[in-house]
């Protein structure tokens, strides 16, 4: 599924030799060789683009290799095993340049306290401060003497130094060291007094900050673009020996081009010791954790990244030429500008799964339809393809390897899929996993047929961004939360991909604690990547509705409030991480400069958030290199659009002055709001004039009951045979509202029974095919042990429908059983929920067991729940059928705690007007 190998290395001149004169399997080799020599070669390694090699960001935060001693060089050589060299990726694009060597330490403690750990020089103490009335007072470190060290100890290593506050009127401290072969333990002592403590040391060798072992949840992915600093992580990690270094304690770590600072702080209790720091090595963490059979360390300062490219799909019979060969010219002017190669040569494995076929197309997995676009309902075996389940496929394979991504010396690179048949929102979904995590897309499609909208996708994940891994374990599977930590030349941000899987949008609530950000007091701004547009002004939390099969790419920044803040750009998707360098801002010339790496003729956005308040200020003028600027402004937003006609870094220098800038005026209220009865419950939709508006919140009966970030919501908690009063109101980015909308009384109607697939459910979950309405989930007519039934419900196990009753229905009746398309193979469980109430459960029923009834009572109840599983033994064949599912209707009172109005009179029952989903005539 991934393509984790070093590319072949090509050259054009072999290339064009062979289109001079060779024939056979040749043609489409020489095809490649005309259309690779009318593009920059960039499929030489030897012969790159300079083009390319200036688009290319500079990572200041892969440093070469220092030891930190000179005598621990020997140290190294007596107590470790000969290092393997390096695994070295050959690229196709110019390799990054080494940075500067970073400054010389600068150790505050005469002499430094020097920490050992099995012999060698680990961790030195740099300074102890004692926090008094909210006042630093420096402590001196001192070694205990001779005679005040203890003894009788079982390790030799057990020392202790005093920390000697400048102030004499405040208590000296001890700091107890217990060093251990594989283990340093620093306890502290106050004598007199509680006292807060603090302490700074520095590693001796270059280490990197981690999270090694999971948390209680699993929602939070972390990854890294530049150095990171925090008090979240738990362990230490030495790529270059494959060391881990586990932490506990209240410590701060952050990452320094070439150690790791800790900064541990809490309260001493007066005459008890007090743990500060415990540091316990782990060797060959990642042979061990992962079961590696070799190690081959990522060199930092030699890191190479593979490029985005584009290799034919195999599908058993060879690409054809043509296709090749328009293929890579599309490449070279399309997706080269932005650090893509044109082409790969056929013939290096593919990384997408196999075409299948199959009598029975899996046309149910979302975006999903057999290759010849037949309807695949006949029988007759078809080829097929999921791109849907090549993404989860592939998901599932960065997820579960992606505590090496960065640290192991291998290329990353994966296929991507962004057309048909996947729709927008589930292209959308593919690329920025593979953006977020770093991984070079590689292209398999026909290019030339791509719409604009998706090409967009690609370019904004080209170049793959050089992402290291934070947390050293495997995830289960795709977290719905990805946190990509960046530190970028204008500081620091977090993007965040939010993803969903399912087959129903879900709000995705986030604490900025969980992402270890701010203490609620500080103010972030929420900007959406794809749609461009900020979302909200949050000290805490904010909500995001993610779509179904879809995903929201989110970024998070700390505002400044006297001072413009960069949000970011519109060039990549980690928002300026790998093309925005250097910005400064000139508090006495109220300037802001800083330069980026444009692609030509592509509009370059960056985007600035202007504080309100008595000490704004507001753009005065743009000075840059090109002549095409502009300037627009959306509320606090002033977005700078740069377009130039080449490729490369652009130098910018932005002036302002200062201004009282007005908070802005709550938005507009909503108009025109509208009801509509259906299947689901009451469907509200209204018009919004004003694009300020980022969420509309939604009343009704005087009571909150949900918040939105379109015009429209579907309220599926609304009773049948009841009255309400609905109103709705604006929210822009700040959170302030508007006034109410004009009410809207509406009255529900009494519903008729009716057969449970003329309804519209309010959510499915099924893993495989689709949900069949009067037909098999095989798109057979429904059969259990062969008898017919010519109403019901499809479906495969596991599965999961929800449906709205509204409280106006009295009974449920069907019958289960395994659809005879299963060929007499299969088994599941059926139950039946409602409102959390298990009703009905079932024995385990198998292929050519005869149709199981059921009859449950569900008067009164909101929400119906019909799930199958799998039985424990997997779910091939596991056609489950709900055969001649009928609800029969019956009013029930509304809850006493519902605001709602009865009507005084009775009426006639309405039968409502669903979506029937269509279906062949049957066999």
């Amino acid at each position: 599924m991934r393509c984790e190998r070093t590319p072949n290395r090509v050259s054009t001149r072999p290339l064009a030799r062979i289109a001079m004169g060779r024939a056979g399997r040749w043609p489409a080799l020489a095809l490649i060789a005309v259309a690779a020599m009318c593009v920059p070669a960039c499929l030489n390694a030897e012969r790159s683009d300079p083009q390319i090699a200036d688009s290319l960001p500079a990572v200041a935060f892969e440093p070469e290799f220092v030891q930190p001693q000179a005598s621990l060089d020997a140290a190294w050589t007596d107590s470790m095993p000969p290092r393997p060299e390096p695994v070295i990726v050959t690229q196709t694009q110019p390799a990054i340049e080494p940075p500067p060597p970073p400054p010389a330490r600068v150790v505050s403690a005469d002499p430094p306290a020097i920490l050992q750990m099995n012999g060698q020089d680990f961790v030195a103490l740099l300074s102890a401060t004692l926090q008094v009335d909210h006042q630093a007072v420096p402590c001196r470190i001192l070694p205990e003497p001779a005679a005040s060290q203890p003894s009788g100890l079982e390790f030799r290593g057990k020392f202790s130094f005093r920390l000697i506050p400048d102030d004499p009127r405040l208590p000296v401290c001890r700091c107890e060291v217990n060093e251990e072969p594989d283990q340093i333990t620093i306890m502290l002592h106050s004598p007199r007094r509680t006292v807060e403590l603090q302490i700074v040391a520095e590693t001796l060798l270059p280490m990197l900050p981690v999270c090694l072992n999971p948390r209680e949840s699993d929602r939070v992915m972390n990854a890294a673009l530049g150095p990171v600093t925090g008090d979240w992580f738990d362990g230490l990690f030495m790529p270059e020996r494959d060391w881990a270094v586990h932490l506990q304690g209240m410590v701060h770590c952050e990452e320094l081009p070439d150690r790791v600072r800790l900064t541990v702080a809490g309260y001493v209790p007066a005459g008890e010791p007090a743990l500060a720091l415990a540091l316990r090595r782990e060797d060959e963490f990642l042979r061990t954790r992962h079961g590696l059979t070799g190690y081959a360390p990522l060199h930092r300062r030699r890191r190479e990244l593979m490029p985005a490219a584009w290799m034919p799909l195999e599908t058993g019979q060879p690409p054809r030429p043509d296709e090749i060969a328009r293929n890579t010219v599309w490449m070279a002017i399309n997706l080269q500008p932005y650090g893509a190669a044109s082409v790969l040569l056929p013939g290096m494995q593919s990384m997408l799964p196999a075409v299948r076929t199959a009598a029975v197309p899996s046309s149910g997995t979302p975006g999903t339809r057999p290759a010849d676009g037949t309807a695949g309902a006949t029988g007759r075996s078809a080829p097929s393809f999921s791109a849907w389940e090549c993404f989860q496929q592939i998901a599932e394979s960065i997820t579960s390897r992606f505590w090496g991504h960065g640290l192991l010396a291998q290329s990353m690179s994966s296929t991507v899929l962004v057309g048909d048949p996947l729709n927008l929102e589930q292209a959308r979904l593919y690329a920025s996993l593979l953006g977020l995590a770093g991984e070079s897309p590689i292209a398999c499609e026909r290019m030339y047929a791509l719409p604009d909208e998706r090409i967009e996708l690609l370019r904004r994940i080209i170049p793959a961004a050089p992402v290291r891994a934070v947390d050293l374990f495997a995830h289960p599977g795709l977290p719905p939360v990805w946190n990509l930590s960046v530190v970028n030349g204008a500081g620091r941000s977090n993007i965040l991909g939010l993803f969903n899987t399912s087959d129903e949008p879900r709000m995705e609530s986030i604490e900025l604690a969980d992402l270890h950000l701010g203490n609620g007091t500080q103010q972030f701004a929420v900007y959406d990547f794809w749609e461009r547009r900020l979302l909200r002004i949050v000290h805490d939390r904010f909500q995001v509705r993610v779509p179904a099969t879809g995903c929201r790419v989110v970024s998070i920044h700390e505002l400044n409030e006297t001072a413009p803040t960069v949000l970011g750009t519109s060039r990549h998707i980690t928002c300026g991480g790998v093309d925005l360098h250097d910005v400064r801002w000139n508090e006495e010339e109220l300037t802001l400069s800083g330069q980026s790496e444009v692609v030509a003729n592509d509009p370059y956005e960056l985007l600035l958030y202007v504080p309100e308040g008595p000490e704004s200020v507001e753009l005065l003028a743009i000075e840059s290199e090109t002549a095409g600027v502009r300037n627009r402004a959306h509320g606090p937003l002033r977005i700078i659009t740069f377009e130039s006609h080449n490729s490369g870094p652009l130098a910018w220098r932005i002036r302002f002055h200062r201004v009282s800038q007005p908070p802005q005026p709550p938005p507009p209220r909503p108009r025109q709001l509208a009801a509509v009865q259906n299947t689901r419950g009451v469907l509200l939709s209204w018009h919004q004039p004003d694009d300020r508006v980022v969420a509309h919140r939604i009343y009704r009966s005087g009571r909150f009951v949900a918040e939105v970030d379109g015009c429209e919501f579907q309220d599926s908690t609304a009773l049948y045979n009841a009255e309400y009063e609905y109103t709705v109101t604006a929210v822009d980015f700040s959170g302030r509202e508007s006034t109410f909308s004009e009410p809207l009384l509406h009255r529900t109607p009494m519903p008729a029974s009716t057969n449970l697939s003329q309804l519209v459910p309010l959510s499915i979950s099924q893993d495989r095919l689709r949900l069949g309405h009067d037909r098999s989930a095989a798109g057979t007519p429904l059969r259990i042990a062969g008898q017919r039934f010519y109403r019901g419900l499809g479906t495969t196990a596991p599965s999961r429908l929800v449906y709205f009753l509204g409280g106006g229905y009295d009974a449920f009746s069907g019958s289960v059983g395994i659809d005879d398309a299963a060929g007499g193979e299969g088994s599941a469980v059926f139950r039946i929920i409602a409102d959390g109430q298990t009703l009905f459960t079932s024995p385990v029923i198998k292929g050519g067991s005869p149709p199981l009834p059921f009859n449950v009572r569900v008067r009164g109840k909101l929400h119906l729940e019909l799930v199958v599983t799998d039985a424990g033994d997997g779910n091939a064949s596991d056609y489950a059928n709900w055969a001649n599912a009928y609800l029969r209707a019956g009013l029930q009172s509304p809850d006493e705690s519902e605001t709602v109005r009865r009507r005084g009179q009775e009426q006639e029952p309405v039968q409502l007007l669903p979506i029937v989903p269509a279906s062949g005539p049957d066999n």
